[in-house]
């Protein structure tokens, strides 16, 4: 069914729930409104109509890391997360070898060229990290920033949209410029940066937080007193964007409200920041690729290493909704932090992240318990 139109259903906009007419026509949304046209029908009643969810973070899932490399991981990522809500996402990777990031990076170019339209990009989350803060990343395959290595990456994928560095160490200023010259988003994290380095890197191009609060400083003692660290300046500075790990684990509920009250839904991404066992019903899998990664197991409802050191997220994007609607959060600011605010920090909004005349239809319904029943990606539908 290539044009259609969805009807009775309860259509999110950006500030506001209305009961409108939504019309595709080849992959495009060219109506909203209350009026009917003769094109075939989508019945949407008792659901909600929301703009497909944007995951700017996202390692895995389905049983599978994007580095393992292969289309047939790619198909089950984008299966796995579609189901609950995914029409947009960015493939990020974990600290690893060259070699099997250059691997990745050429069969994520040519899965692209074969014709897709739910991998947005890359974000490279290593390995410009600090190693002090690497977290679950591996320290072997942490290096300091260079413009040198990244342009070599670059080269070898014009995709990459977002790179994660700590922006205290040596070369992280001038590889900010570098990636800001070029459109992709420099974002800190993984770091022991104080809140005054972040205000000079706000000159160099950052202007986002990877996993807010996790794997940073907040409140650091500096010679024996207290300072204000990247949690702080997250907080402080209102011209920078952060994004949280909405799992209920990761951050407490009542962090979640705080940084809700200060940032609000149009400075604030929800991410899943999943990995390969996200979607699956599973007490094991691995953290990173089949190949090279770590065992991991699942508890608590998050994914750990075998020494029960917190190591990642089997969320998917459902849950961040359900989380949210425990701080009592109106339904479609909740839906903002996961498609506009997400188009816009990664400005694709021209195209994503909202109903709207001329966007692409990733469109997904659900009803008040948040279950996907439908997912629209670029028009072509599929029902659950």
């Amino acid at each position: 069914m290539e044009n259609y139109e969805i009807i009775g259903g309860k259509v999110i906009l950006p500030d506001g729930i209305l009961p409108l007419n939504v019309r595709v026509e080849d992959g495009i949304i060219t109506y909203i409104g209350p009026e009917r046209s003769d094109l075939p029908v989508v019945d949407a009643s008792g659901l909600y109509v929301s703009p497909g969810f944007i995951e700017m973070h996202c390692h895995g899932g389905g049983g599978w890391d994007f580095l393992d490399g292969t289309a047939e991981a790619f198909d089950a990522i984008k299966a796995a997360h579609r189901r609950h809500g995914m029409t947009c996402i960015y493939a990020t990777t974990a600290a690893s070898s060259d070699e099997e990031l250059y691997a990745f990076l050429d069969a994520f170019n040519a899965y692209k060229a074969a014709g897709d339209s739910m991998l947005e990009g890359i974000h490279l989350e290593a390995p410009y990290l600090n190693p002090a803060m690497a977290g679950a990343q591996d320290p072997a395959f942490i290096i300091l920033p260079s413009i040198e290595h990244f342009a070599g990456l670059y080269d070898a994928s014009p995709y990459i949209k977002r790179v994660t560095i700590a922006p205290e160490l040596p070369g992280a200023f001038e590889l900010g410029d570098y990636l800001d010259a070029r459109g992709i988003l420099p974002s800190v994290g993984h770091t022991k940066t104080l809140m005054d380095t972040v205000g000079e890197a706000r000159q160099h191009g950052f202007r986002h937080f990877t996993h807010f609060v996790s794997a940073m400083t907040a409140l650091p003692k500096v010679d024996g007193l207290r300072a204000a660290g990247a949690f702080e300046a997250g907080l402080f500075y209102d011209d920078m964007t952060v994004e949280v790990i909405a799992d209920g684990v990761h951050l407490p509920y009542g962090l979640l409200a705080l940084i809700y009250k200060i940032k609000g839904a149009d400075k604030i991404a929800l991410t899943t920041d999943a990995m390969s066992m996200a979607g699956l019903n599973v007490t094991q899998g691995n953290l990173g690729s089949r190949k090279h990664g770590q065992p991991a197991i699942v508890e608590d409802n998050v994914a750990k290493l075998p020494n029960h050191t917190l190591a990642g997220s089997i969320a998917t994007a459902d849950r961040l909704v359900r989380t949210m609607q425990k701080l009592d959060i109106p339904l479609q600011e909740i839906v903002r932090m996961l498609t506009l605010t997400t188009a816009r920090i990664m400005r694709i909004d021209d195209r994503k992240g909202s109903l709207a005349i001329g966007k692409d239809a990733d469109i997904i319904l659900f009803d008040e318990n948040i279950n996907v029943k439908t997912s629209i990606v670029a028009g072509e539908i599929e029902s659950y």
